[in-house]
This record gives structure tokens, sequence and C-alpha cells, in this order.
């Protein structure tokens, strides 16, 4: 089983998702970003270096659940054949959204963890 990494990343109320390409794995899906977990690799690591890739932002991890904060850089799509969009959403937009079952988890996670709300990191 691939262990998956992901950064929840909120600002002004609404997450940072991208949408999967049409024709990918999971196509179509919003996601919170993130990747694969590399041999030899943490959920950490992982999580700081998928942020770079993909969507030329540092991160701070932090808490446990992979909430970030943006220290540097603005989310742009760096590799449009893995995300075709990316966009803030509430926490009420994700509920009618297609979204992959790692970012679904990670939804309940956070209502569970955060029950009076998430803080905004940055």
């Amino acid at each position: 089983m691939t262990r998956v990494a992901v950064g929840i990343i909120r600002n002004n109320g609404k997450f940072l998702l991208c949408q999967r390409k049409k024709g990918s794995r999971y196509g179509l899906k919003w996601e919170f970003p993130g990747g694969a977990v590399e041999f030899g690799d943490t959920l950490e690591n992982t999580i700081i270096r998928e942020m770079m890739e993909e969507f030329d932002i540092e991160i701070e991890i932090i808490d446990t659940l992979g909430v970030c904060k943006i220290i540097n850089g603005e989310p742009r799509i760096l590799e449009p054949h893995k995300s075709s969009k990316i966009g803030w959403f509430t926490l009420s937009e994700l509920a009618g959204m297609k979204t992959s079952a790692v970012t679904a988890e990670r939804i309940g996670a956070i209502k569970k963890k955060y029950p009076d709300d998430l803080p905004d990191f940055y």
C-alpha cells in the first residue's frame, strides 16, 4: 500500500485544494496537495518536497494532520500533467465536491480535531 502525505493549508477560512487532471488516477477529483511517500522518506519531508515541486511554495508543518502554513510563495501549478486547477474552498463548499478518499478522510479528521473551526496559520 502506498503511503500518501498531504498538506492542509487554510487562509481566510478557505482550504487550498488541487483538481487532478482528467484521465489521470483520480481524474477530476479535488484533493489536498501532496504525494506518495518515497522509500526512506518521511511524511513531513514528502509534504515539504511536494509543495515546492508541484506548487512553488515553501511551507512549515504545524501539526500531525499535515496542517501547514505558507512561509514563501504563492501557490501555482508547476506540474500541469498532474493538476489542472487549484482553488481555495470553505469546509461547507468541500462537502459538495468530488474529493479523493485521502482528502475526505482528512476533512473528517480536521472536523474532529478542530470542532470549533481550524485557525488560519498564515
